[in-house]
């Protein structure tokens, strides 16, 4: 936007930086402002000067109106008058030099006609197929209990960092590490991995190696060998990438949604010895679990079910590229060389969204296609398009495609169909857990939080996270902040991401906190009316929230204790902590950097982001303390 702004008039320049800076300076330090308060000061080859830009203009809505307006529509929203298609078609057939390699054969049918897969001059290798699905067959398979891309990417490091396992690499078909980012991912496996590896080595704008003093290099000038380290295949370097590992190394392998069988194949094709002692375990987190049992009409997944379910995938993968394919290839008969594939673009919002969707047959597609180009201009290849008609005709069945669409439209209707899918994604029925009655009579008597676990069963909010929040287990929760079971237990299963109980009542000691649930809390209450407690107070979190805001020490509770809000620097990071457990974002306590930076230590922005969006609380994050402090640790 500033180099934008650079080329504008001088004056021009002024008056727009003028209303940048004076919605914008009250966030920058008297001494930083000196060095960005006037135009004639910018200089963006300066890193350090555009690093304090950053900080004073990165949520200035009149700076992005300016970048929108001049840097980003005029370019995305542009239109013409005429578009330039090249395919697999131009690439295949326009010269006599073409040679290529694949190891599997799938998606044949999508090739170009005259494009063939010459079959194997030998016995063995026309079997490749069969032993893979063979060799498949006897890997181990595991289903990963979470759901959700960061939960996944967590617990996905967890499983490879677990010493029994002795994983050598992951071959991350499926894309689970995309939760987190590559960055993320070594520094915790180089942490966490057994003594025994050297190091991690990873793609990132090439190979390289991270040994275990964080140290980075270029593979090709490390000293970790591949056979010595944990090796990461991502999800593009699984096809063609090539590692020594031991050989009997055994490797970790992901699943996604939809995953076609040549994919799986070429996966599994990285362990290079998977004919000998090299071994693998193929995972898959809930959804693409849900989605192997459900065609395959079964409970119980194994690799036998998992093969099966990819070979479905790639059936149903040929007839969705199907109507690509055929119009390609008219397309270029219609053409003929890569020089002439220019083709009329119709803007018209008629002819891009009408009969978008609908059963039709494939030979109707290639009728209304063929009307498109002139058929008696003398460089049409009707050969070609015969042979297509032939391809077209011999598998002519009836699909549900799009006439007329192309790439955009084509996007925004996927992406309303996973708008559908959302939505209607239905959460499991699950049995309310009964709430258990305990003697709280001595409660108001207790001078410590802990001397409740005399009368019920307490927990520390870490170890809650760890057993049934893993979302917020790396969180550096207060040892002071405790729950009961009641609190706890909503429902009769271990994972309790969807049915949390928001932090409404507690009892507050002077040396901690117990979170209890609703029905405790009336359970409670008489004990306290009439009478007052000079150890504990039973409050909720809004009305202590109230009281910081208010600021007055005074403040006590209706009903409940003599006890006033002591708005010490303790209390202050337990508040802070239970508004981050309660999915807020907003934080009452001024200077909460310094808390939420102890708080947060090195849990990822997207589990606490996700916590958000588990408390329903997504709509509040734009903008808000939480966001700024995220970016701020």
């Amino acid at each position: 936007a500033i180099s934008q702004l650079l080329k504008c008039d001088e004056t021009e320049q002024r008056e727009i930086y003028n209303e940048w800076w004076n919605d914008s300076k009250h966030l920058v330090e008297d001494e930083e402002a000196r060095k960005i308060d006037d135009i004639d000061k910018i200089d963006i080859t300066n890193d350090r000067q555009l690093k304090l830009l950053g900080t004073a203009f990165k949520y200035n809505r009149e700076l992005i109106n300016f970048w929108l307006r001049y840097c980003i529509l005029p370019d995305e929203t542009k239109q013409f008058t005429h578009k330039i298609i090249a395919t697999a078609w131009d690439t295949g057939l326009t010269s006599h030099l073409i040679n290529g390699f694949s190891g599997t054969r799938d998606k044949s049918k999508l090739f170009p006609c005259g494009l063939n897969q010459i079959p194997p001059s030998t016995i063995d290798a026309s079997a490749t197929d069969g032993l893979m699905a063979y060799l498949m067959k006897n890997q181990e398979y595991k289903t990963l209990d979470v759901d959700g891309k960061s939960q996944t990417f967590s617990y996905l490091l967890e499983e490879i960092c677990n010493p029994e396992n002795a994983y050598a690499a992951l071959i991350d078909c499926g894309a689970l590490l995309s939760g987190g980012t590559m960055g993320d991912a070594v520094q915790y496996l180089v942490q966490n991995l057994p003594v025994s590896y050297e190091g991690v080595i990873y793609y990132e704008e090439g190979w390289k190696t991270i040994d275990r003093n964080g140290k980075k290099t270029n593979k090709i000038n490390s000293s970790i060998e591949e056979r010595n380290g944990f090796v990461i295949y991502d999800q593009k370097r699984c096809r063609g990438a090539d590692m020594k590992l031991k050989p009997d190394a055994k490797a970790i392998l992901t699943l996604k949604t939809l995953l076609t069988k040549d994919d799986l194949m070429q996966a599994a094709g990285r362990m290079r010895q998977i004919s000998g002692n090299q071994t693998l375990t193929v995972v898959a987190n809930n959804s693409v679990a849900q989605e192997i049992m459900f065609v395959n009409k079964t409970e119980c997944i194994s690799m036998i079910e998992v093969i099966n379910w990819t070979l479905i995938n790639t059936v149903k993968y040929t007839e969705k590229y199907r109507t690509y394919w055929m119009k390609q290839g008219i397309h270029f008969a219609a053409t003929g060389v890569i020089e002439e594939c220019i083709r009329k673009e119709d803007l018209k919002l008629e002819e891009i969204y009408m009969d978008s969707h609908g059963l039709i047959q494939l030979s109707e597609v290639y009728d209304k296609e063929i009307t498109l180009y002139n058929t008696s201009h003398p460089s049409i290849n009707h050969k070609l398009l015969d042979e297509i008609k032939s391809v077209v005709t011999s598998i002519d069945t009836k699909l549900s495609i799009s006439l007329s669409i192309d790439n955009e439209c084509e996007k925004e209707i996927e992406e309303e169909k996973e708008i559908e899918m959302e939505k209607q994604t239905e959460i499991p029925i699950v049995q309310v857990h009964a709430e258990t009655n305990w003697n709280n009579y001595q409660v108001t008597q207790f001078t410590s939080v802990r001397q409740v676990s005399k009368l019920t069963e307490i927990q520390n909010l870490k170890t809650i996270c760890k057993m049934h929040y893993p979302v917020l287990y790396r969180v550096n929760w207060p040892k002071n902040i405790y729950a009961t079971q009641n609190f706890i237990k909503t429902v009769d299963s271990l994972q309790l991401s969807d049915y949390l109980r928001p932090v409404i009542f507690l009892l507050k000691f002077q040396d901690g906190v117990l979170l209890i649930s609703p029905r405790e809390a009336d359970m409670l209450l008489p004990k306290f009316r009439g009478q007052y407690s000079t150890f504990c107070t039973l409050t909720t979190l809004t009305y202590w929230k109230e009281a910081k805001q208010l600021g007055n020490e005074e403040h006590k509770l209706q009903l409940g204790s003599t006890i006033p809000f002591q708005f010490t620097a303790e209390e202050d990071v337990i508040l802070s902590a239970l508004q981050l457990f309660n999915g807020d974002t907003t934080f009452v306590v001024e200077d909460v950097e310094g808390i939420f930076a102890e708080l947060v230590g090195d849990c990822p922005r997207s589990e606490l982001k996700e916590n958000v969006e588990n408390r329903g609380h997504s709509r509040t994050y734009k903008r808000s303390t939480l966001q700024r402090l995220l970016n701020y640790v």
